[in-house]
């Protein structure tokens, strides 16, 4: 029975149907990842592009791994089989978490992204137990591998990191979008190294070959990395920096006090009379009142609503506006004085509109109406 229920698997030739169709559909997801992939690394970060070429990226390398898999289940095993489907799945995993990752702006795992590390790890044990049965040394790297990447977003799942020390999503995301990269380039670079060899290259060349991606990627990630947390720690720096400056302004007394309201009188620079209904308000903030007829006014400036970098305005129509900022205000009755200024008003022009027609009728029987749009709630008017 058990027989009968695997004869379909491992034993497929490389000229059956379901093995070609299988066999263009990976090649042809591979190369459009492949080139999906550069857009994001040339191109500018963030933008429509990105986010497009990334996502198709991501759905390209799930096929891959698909493919990959169903490769190696219906043909005859053997090791170089099993590296491209290690590497096929480790890549799809990568892509994948870093993708949900810049999808969801947090390095935090949502339940499905947790049942997928669970189901990665589980899959990536089972690829170093048949590694190892097999002595298929790679795909017991690559299985060991996806272990750890699996294994730990699964210990972030049930032990997440303290809240101060969070990490940053956008880490995660070009790290472990350079890793799956690295990791489909790598498998596209062994499978046709042989055609780009001449005969009786050395045998080096190969496991170069082999080898180059990942360094060269390892290096260009590590590189990112270091500037990005380079980047953050000059901004946290400045801002700490400013920030201990604003506290230690706060912490002596007299430099910055404000007071609790402000009172006085508004009256004309020319002539020494009150501006009767004069405005007084903070800019930016409904905190304000009016003068009252001898010009006196008195405005409360509640400490939960002020800083002492806002500013005060005086104004009245007909009058230029005098500004004074809350923290140099004198604790004495305030003496507003405003001088006249001349408000000019832009042109107006008045133009004469031509009156519409309107022809209404078939070619025997017609009338002409003629009607002014602009009068339409006083038709006797017209």
């Amino acid at each position: 029975m058990l027989a009968v229920l695997l004869s379909p698997f491992f034993s497929l030739p490389a000229s059956a149907l379901p093995i070609r169709l299988l066999l263009g559909l990976h090649i042809a997801a591979g190369t459009t990842a492949l080139l999906a992939g550069l857009v994001p690394m040339l191109g500018r970060k963030g933008g429509p592009a990105h986010v497009r070429a990334g996502r198709l990226y991501t759905y390209c390398m799930l096929v891959v791994a698909a493919t990959a898999v169903a490769l190696c289940g219906l043909q005859p095993l053997t090791l170089s089989r099993l590296f491209l489907t290690g590497i096929a799945v480790l890549s799809f995993y990568l892509s994948f978490s870093g993708w949900r990752a810049a999808r969801r702006h947090s390095a935090t795992l949502a339940r499905p992204d947790q049942l997928l590390a669970g189901t990665a790890l589980l899959v990536g044990l089972l690829m170093v137990g048949a590694g190892i049965r097999l002595h298929a040394v790679l795909f017991a790297f690559f299985g060991g591998l996806i272990c750890v990447f699996a294994g730990l977003d699964t210990r972030q799942s049930f032990w997440p990191r303290h809240a101060d020390q969070p990490v940053p999503w956008v880490l995660r995301h070009f790290t472990r979008m350079g890793g799956s990269y690295i990791s489909a380039f790598t498998a596209f670079v062994v499978v046709n190294i042989g055609r780009w060899l001449p005969e009786g290259a050395p045998a080096w060349t190969g496991l170069a070959a082999w080898m180059a991606p990942s360094f060269l990627g390892g290096f260009l990630i590590f590189r990112t990395v270091r500037r990005y947390r380079a980047r953050q720690r000059a901004t946290a720096g400045s801002t700490g920096t400013l920030m201990g400056m604003a506290l230690l302004l706060l912490a002596v007394p007299g430099l910055a006090q404000m007071p609790g309201q402000v009172a006085g009188t508004i009256t004309d620079a020319a002539t020494g009379l009150p501006l009767s209904h004069a405005m007084v308000g903070v800019v930016g903030k409904g905190v304000g009142t009016v003068a009252d007829a001898q010009g006196r006014f008195r405005l409360a400036l509640p400490a939960d609503q002020m800083a002492p970098t806002d500013t005060l305005r005086f104004a009245l129509l007909g009058y230029a506006s005098e500004l004074r900022v809350v923290s140099g205000l004198p604790d004495a009755a305030l003496n507003m004085l405003l001088r006249p200024a001349a408000v000019e008003l832009p042109d107006v022009r008045v133009q004469a509109r031509r009156m519409d027609t309107i022809r209404i009728g078939n070619k025997h029987y017609r009338t002409k109406l003629q009607t002014n749009f602009a009068l339409g709630s006083q038709p006797a008017s017209m």
